[in-house]
């Protein structure tokens, strides 16, 4: 994962944790959330428009890249609201340490078992 796009989310989670309402994940979650999980996509989605653009690749180009699922898998783990929610978690904690890339590894090995994903709003 780019180093970029780590210290955008860094900056990003350390603007917002304090808005954001820790909430167990089988459970409702907060309206504010919903707002500040668009800007986290839009943060991510638009760090890789940039770099799209900076090594002239179209879509097609980029995804034609991925030889396996699991490099894919990454990208939308980084996408996903469990991964926001668990920086946000870790941050309201003290754990500023905690990065994108350890969670997204985290995800994927937690993913293997085939559980559906449920929508948290």
């Amino acid at each position: 994962m780019n180093s970029s796009l780590s210290q955008r989310v860094g900056r990003f989670v350390a603007e917002h944790k304090n808005t954001f309402v820790v909430t167990d994940l089988d459970k409702e979650q907060d309206i504010q959330n919903l707002k500040i999980y668009g800007d986290y996509k839009a943060l991510i989605e638009k760090q890789l428009e940039e770099w799209l653009e900076k090594e002239k690749l179209a879509h097609s180009d980029f995804l034609a890249m991925f030889k396996d699922t699991s490099s894919l898998m990454s990208l939308t783990g980084a996408l996903d609201y469990k991964t926001l929610h668990a920086l946000m978690e870790a941050s309201q904690e003290g754990n500023d340490e905690i990065r994108l890339t350890d969670l997204i590894s985290a995800e994927e090995e937690d993913g293997e078992d085939g559980e559906e994903e449920t929508d948290p709003f």
